[in-house]
Formats: C-alpha cells, structure tokens, sequence
C-alpha cells in the first residue's frame, strides 16, 4: 500500500511527467539531448536563414514524434530571436482536425489562423490587435460564397475600414467560425474548401495582405525595419501514416510529401522565412522531394535520436526522467530504469508515456517488476503494430541484420516501405557519427512479428 506521502509523490511525479513541450529556462530541459560533441543539428536551420537575409526560405525538420519536437522548436526560437530575427511559433493542431486529410488550402487557413494566434499574443502588438484579424482580411473573399458556407456569418455587400467596430467584431466572428468547423465540423470544413478553391485567387491575396500586415505591424514595434521573420510550425508529425494507395511503380506517397512536391510555399506565406517540423517519415522519401525541389531537400534536417548503445545517449535520456522525478524513490535504483530506456528505442516521448501508464497503477513503493513489465507490454500493444507481411519483415530483417557501419542501399520501393514503417513505429531513424541517418528496427517492433 502507498502511504499519503507516497501518494502525493506520485501526483506530483505524474504532473512533472505531462506530454507538454518545455521552454529554454525551464530546469527540467536537458540542453545536450540533440547534441553530440558539441554539434547542433538545429544551427544549419539558424544559418540556413541568417544567411539567406532577405531572401525568404523554407526548411525542413524531420523528426521522430515523441522526440521532443517542439520543445527544440522553443530553443530555436530563443536563438533565432538572438540573432536579430522575430519568430513566430504557428502550432497547426489548434486549427486543423487530424482525423481529415491535408491539402493546401486547408493547411494554408490554419498557419493564418495560427500566426494570427501568435500575433494576438505578442504584448507589442496590443494597439493593432483590433484590425490584423484573419477573419477580416477573407470577409471579401468569403462574401460571394456566403449561401455555400452552412453557418457562416453574415457578411454584408458593403464592407467598412478594418477599423470600424462592425468590421472588427465581424472579422472575431468569422474567424471562431473558421476555428471551430476546421477542427470540429468535417461536413463545414469540406465546404469551406471547395469554396477556397474555387476562390483560390482571392483568398490568396487576402492571406498575402493579411501577412504583409502582421510582418508590418512585428517590425514597427519591434524596432527593426530588415527583421527576417521566421514562422516556426509546429504539429504536423500528427499526419504520420502514408497513403494507402501507390502509384505506379508501386511506391506509396506520404500526404504530406504529396503536398510539398505540388506546393511547397503552402508552408511558407509571403514575405516570411518558415521552418517546419514534419513527420520522420519523409527522410526516406527524401530523393523523390529532391528530383521535384533539390533546394528543399538540401534544407531537409533530421532531428532523430541517437541510438541507446551509446553510452552518452543512455545517460541523456535517464536525465530527461530524473529530472522530472525521483527515480530511486519510484524504481529502488536508477539501474530498474534500464527496461524502459530499451523499450522506448531512444524516444523521449515513449519513455515518459511507459512512465505515465507505470504511475497511475502504482501499489507500493518501489514498483514491482510485474508491474515494469506490464508497463513495455501496454506501450508495446499501443505502439508496435503485432502483425507484418513478408516484404516489410524482409526490409525489417535486413535493418536489423547490419554487422558494419556501411549504409544500407535502397531502391525507391524500398524508401516507400521504409517511410510506412517509421510512421507505425516499427523502425526508426537515429543519428550516425557521420552525420546521416542510420535506419534501425524498433526494439520492440521483432518481438512482436506475427
């Protein structure tokens, strides 16, 4: 039985232990988790738009979900903005629905729904809140559709200045309503879409005017006429699987590839740099971006973990748990922790959710290996798909068979296979000395082969 004490340890560990990302000054932060002997695989992205001064940009951040993500977009943040630039973190998941599909426009509404976020909560910023509302730049081009849009508000034929209260109160209207039916509403959302495409012009000039005056009104009150301003956007590691269908080769294309290889500037508005976290699932598909758009895939970077038989990472990773909690409290030794840093194949995110699962059942102090082992089980059930075919436990075995540190060669079906097994997790990519990616089998993902 667990004692009071006992009992508000675990409160307080399962709190510390929340799946929420953490700014730079935050003491639970371990800074070296991304680095190995002093190198950031971030500062080409920080160079990658020091160096391009005007010229807008975008880059790319491949990342494994879990591995903490976007709290290296809080870091690069803070070092951006130490470098003379304004960056504004744009998180896609308040705007749009998972469960629906990604396209341009869609994802084009939700980084202005986004930066509009951001700009209302930039303290400089509060005399022209008023007027840089999404909703009141696309009032005219939504007006013509009105009877297409079930819900909308109304939106009369003669529109006042951005200034005007009925303006401004119409604008906070429209934009609750944009919100609410993107994240909630799929029968409203796929109208809003159809409208925007077949007004693609006109809301496209609409967001452009819309950045033009958040970058405005960023730079006047922020003291810096040439200010590069950077959008860093954050939450679409969330659309992870590739499509079902494949082309004609037989190679399957991930949405979100689809969608860059079409239209790359959907991730980047007007007049702004952008860095976008995207789904580790794209590194292998990284030819098939190269042969439509060689400059994006040169500004492609992978912010994968480093593997567990590194003795450095090993040391990283118990850092992240212990300090968010007493391990020898909760384990009887920080060596019981070893299980779940195997199991989590390197994720930060993995670890801290078996962690999760292990507190809400607690019994006694120090848990019980019963209990650690139902621990990996329930993450493995939730994590790691039971079931392969022949051809992904071909490609699994042929990861897992490497006895040197030369790289794997494959063919473009076998990248296609590949990006389908990083997204359900049963491989992974981690960081080589040489500073590619070294493709490895989710050390759970062979046991669970049926």
């Amino acid at each position: 039985m667990t004692t009071p004490a006992d009992a508000h340890f675990l409160r307080t560990a399962l709190r510390d232990l929340a799946d929420r990302p953490l700014e730079p000054d935050d003491p639970r932060w371990v800074a070296d988790l991304h680095v190995d002997a002093g190198a950031d695989p971030t500062q080409p992205l920080v160079r990658g738009i020091v160096w391009q001064g005007d010229a807008p940009a975008l880059q790319l951040l491949g990342a494994v979900r879990g591995g903490g993500t976007s709290t290296l977009l809080r870091r690069l943040r803070r070092d951006l903005d130490a470098t003379g630039c304004r960056t504004v973190l744009c998180d896609l998941t308040a705007h749009l629905s998972t469960a629906a599909p990604l396209d341009r426009d869609g994802v084009r509404l939700a980084i202005a729904l986004a930066f509009h976020d951001a700009l209302a909560l930039d303290p400089l910023l509060v005399r022209d809140a008023l007027t840089l509302d999404i909703g009141t730049f696309l009032a005219p081009a939504l007006r013509a559709a009105q009877p297409q849009l079930p819900g909308c508000p109304e939106i009369p034929a003669a529109l006042g200045e951005a200034h005007d209260t009925a303006v401004r109160d119409l604008g906070r209207a429209l934009r609750r309503w944009l919100d609410d039916a993107l994240r909630h509403d799929p029968d409203v959302r796929g109208s809003i879409l159809r409208v925007i495409g077949g007004h693609r012009g006109a809301v496209a000039r609409a967001n452009a005017a819309f950045f033009d005056a958040g970058c405005a009104a960023l730079r006047t009150h922020h003291g810096a006429d040439a200010m590069p301003i950077v959008l860093l956007i954050d939450g679409l590691d969330r659309w992870l699987r590739a499509d079902a269908d494949a082309d004609a080769d037989g190679r399957a294309w991930h949405p979100l590839l689809d969608l860059l290889i079409a239209e790359p500037d959907v991730l980047r508005p007007p007049g702004v740099h952008a860095i976008a976290a995207v789904p580790a699932a794209l590194l292998p598909l990284r030819p098939r971006l190269a042969a439509r758009w060689p400059e994006l895939a040169s500004s492609f970077v992978g912010l994968t973990p480093r593997a567990l038989d590194d003795a450095s990472a090993r040391a990283r990773l118990r850092a992240v748990v212990q300090r968010r909690l007493d391990v020898g409290r909760l384990l009887g030794s920080v060596d019981r922790l070893a299980p779940l840093l195997d199991a989590s194949g390197g994720v930060v995110g993995d670890l801290l959710r078996m962690l999760r699962w292990l507190l809400g059942r607690v019994d006694a102090l120090p848990v019980a290996d019963a209990l650690l082992a139902a621990a990996i089980d329930a993450f493995a059930e939730r994590a790691v798909p039971p079931t392969i075919d022949e051809a992904d436990g071909l490609l699994l075995g042929r990861l897992s068979a490497r006895t040197s540190d030369r790289p794997l060669t494959f063919t473009a079906a076998d990248r296609a296979r590949l990006a389908d097994l990083v997204a359900d997790g049963r491989a992974l990519p981690y960081r080589a000395n040489s500073g590619r990616v070294d493709w490895r089998v989710h050390p759970l993902a062979l046991g669970r082969a049926g």
